[in-house]
């Protein structure tokens, strides 16, 4: 991480018969205005969906319908037509239905929600359309009494259902198409000193292209090392970009025929926020791809300062992947600096079986999709192999609110402020061994730990190395060009108390000088302790004036699924035995009460009346 600035004064030498194109004006910009309008009643379009004045409640703030303008932020959604309805006035705050039955709409922290069925709606352009939870359908928005806003069953005729929300469905519109003739134009070529300690020489651009270590032909980009001879104990000359453009948002995605693999490799994807006034991590640090050796399971993982805990992140809830591991704990703190965790480990997850390594390469490569999205509040990554891409994105109109959950899932809010993560740049890159490929290389290559170092085997031994390249078929960029409002809460990062012990002398992970996890290898053993569980979030308590005012304002008369109040089936079957048991036993106490003093008393003169146990017998 020091020492890699350099400033240019004039432009690089190319090497005879290529030419150099400079881009300004032509790159293609494709980003849609995104939309944030109002939601409107389609039987009444003087009226719309608006957040309600009256205090937030214990469960959150109710939603209600009034006169339309368009002036007022409290009726501003926005939406990209497949998930949460975002608040215009305060995008962390999304909408959703009391349960996915039906009630009240309430309008609750994004995070908390993100990812369940009840906040995921399918919201159409059209001027008539239900807005409708994507796994049910039939269960909607609805207007009842021409004044509040619930939901229930809806049929596709229903007037209260239905809503003109074309002015709040924004989409992704591609603002870099970087496979296009030109890619290592928007790139600079890294030719410092690897600053994780790599067996490896970065070059400049001439000597890159000289050795024919980059090309561009045919819509793929090669990047790769020079893997022809041993290099005589120096390092192998090897290749790492990073872009000039940066980023404070985007949907990044991109599509491989080929990865490095192969031991004593160690590749790369990944995206920096570093600058001479803000040093790493301050702006931090998100690996999209990163593998060691043979790994056939990608790595993703957050680097930050202090201040960014993922411990409410929920493996198979909000992500598909799992929780690498510390020390003594799943790595779920981002802190470069975190107790319990390896040093620089920041907070890591795994993606799927065969998402690098050979078996990715063998089965054609696949495609990664990488969402950073600071005021939606998460950062989220996506992996396909090849030929299993949605159809939105393969015809590049990406769509997330379609897609399954992804395999990797951070949160960005109170507990990891969104401002970690500023004007990071796109980074490439390849190194051998280093501060991570070292101390793994017995467990990741063991017969040719057995015979060598890692460092022997990369230098006198570029057979294992034939496979250390990339090749790039598709690299575009995203983005929301979201409505005017005002910029994220800078909130002010904590600083790091006085180090309080010696770091623990373990691998780092990933370009710093510190210390890391070790890399499972490609069929890893069982850890020798369970992962640390963490309990689950339960809901909040409906209040009852609230419970009462929301869900009975539906009419009676309206075809509507009510939810249970208590949400409890079972609770509300003991209710009712509790109940219909306390009535017998009401009914039963007078009556045994006056056979006891013998009021009921049979008549002996009756014929056929056994004479009973009354008084005087």
């Amino acid at each position: 991480r020091r020492g890699r600035w350099q400033w240019r004064h004039s432009p690089p030498t190319v090497p005879e018969g290529r030419v150099r194109h400079v881009i300004v004006a032509s790159v293609a910009v494709l980003v849609k205005e995104a939309s944030a309008g109002v939601i409107q009643w389609a039987a009444d379009t003087s009226r719309c969906i608006a957040i309600s004045a009256a205090p937030e409640g214990d469960y959150g703030r109710a939603v209600e319908l009034r006169t339309c303008n368009e002036e007022d932020s409290s009726m501003l959604f926005t939406t990209t037509g497949t998930g949460p309805i975002h608040w215009v006035a305060h995008p962390g705050k999304c909408l959703a239905m009391h349960t996915v039955m039906g009630g009240p709409i309430w309008l609750l922290d994004c995070l908390d929600i993100v990812n369940q069925p009840k906040a995921q709606f399918i919201t159409h352009a059209e001027n008539r359309a239900r807005i409708c939870l994507a796994d049910h359908p039939q269960v909607c928005l609805r207007i009842v009494d021409r004044a509040f806003v619930g939901s229930g069953e809806c049929q596709p005729d229903t007037a209260e259902c239905e809503f003109s929300a074309g002015g709040a469905i924004e989409t992704y519109g591609r603002s870099e198409h970087m496979v296009d003739g030109f890619f290592f134009d928007r790139f600079t070529f890294f030719s410092h000193a690897d600053p994780t300690h790599g067996k490896v020489e970065y070059v400049d651009e001439q000597v890159a292209w000289g050795l024919q270590l980059v090309r561009e032909e045919g819509g793929m980009v090669r990047i790769g090392a020079d893997v022809a001879e041993a290099t005589g104990g120096g390092g192998r000359k090897s290749v790492r970009i990073e872009s000039k453009a940066t980023w404070r948002q985007g949907l990044f995605v991109v599509s491989l025929s080929h990865m490095p693999t192969g031991c004593g490799t160690w590749p790369a994807m990944w995206l920096l926020g570093e600058n001479p006034e803000h040093p790493w991590p301050s702006w931090g640090e998100y690996d999209i791809i990163e593998g060691v050796h043979l790994n056939d399971r990608v790595s993703t993982t957050l680097h930050t300062g202090v201040g960014c805990n993922q411990q409410n992140v929920m493996n198979n809830d909000d992500f598909s992947g799992r929780w690498q591991m510390g020390i003594d704990r799943q790595s779920t703190n981002c802190d470069v600096g975190a107790t319990g965790q390896y040093g620089n480990q920041g907070c890591g997850q795994t993606g799927p079986k065969g998402s690098m390594g050979a078996a990715f390469n063998q089965n054609g490569g696949g495609t990664y999709a990488a969402e950073w999205d600071p005021l939606a509040g998460y950062i989220r990554t996506w992996f396909w192999p090849k030929g299993q891409e949605p159809m939105d994105v393969v015809r590049g109109q990406p769509d997330p609110g379609r897609w399954p959950r992804p395999y990797s899932f951070f949160r960005l809010g109170e507990m990891c402020p969104a401002s970690h993560f500023r004007d990071m740049r796109l980074i490439f890159d390849l190194t051998f061994c280093g501060d991570l490929g070292n101390p793994t290389f017995s467990s990741g290559c063991p017969a040719q730990a057995a015979n060598m170092t890692c460092e022997e085997l990369v230098t006198a031994h570029p057979e294992f190395l034939q496979q250390a390249y990339w090749e790039i078929t598709r690299l575009d960029v995203y983005n929301i060009n979201r409505p005017s409002l005002p910029p994220p809460e800078q909130t002010p990062l904590p600083q790091r108390p006085p180090p309080q012990a010696p770091p623990v002398p373990t691998p780092p992970v990933r370009n710093a000088p510190a210390q890391a996890p070790p890399v499972q290898p490609a069929s890893p053993p069982p850890p020798p302790f369970p992962p640390a569980v963490v309990p689950a979030r339960a809901p909040a308590p409906l209040p009852k004036h609230q419970e009462t005012h929301r869900v009975d304002m539906i009419s009676p008369d309206a075809p509507v699924l009510r939810p249970h109040r208590s949400g409890d089936t079972a609770r509300d079957a003991s209710w009712f035995f509790y109940r219909a048991a306390s009535t017998c036993i009401f009914l039963a106490v007078p009556v045994v009460f006056l056979v006891v003093l013998g009021v009921v008393v049979p008549d002996n003169d009756v014929p056929g009346v056994v004479p009973g146990r009354g008084p005087g017998h």
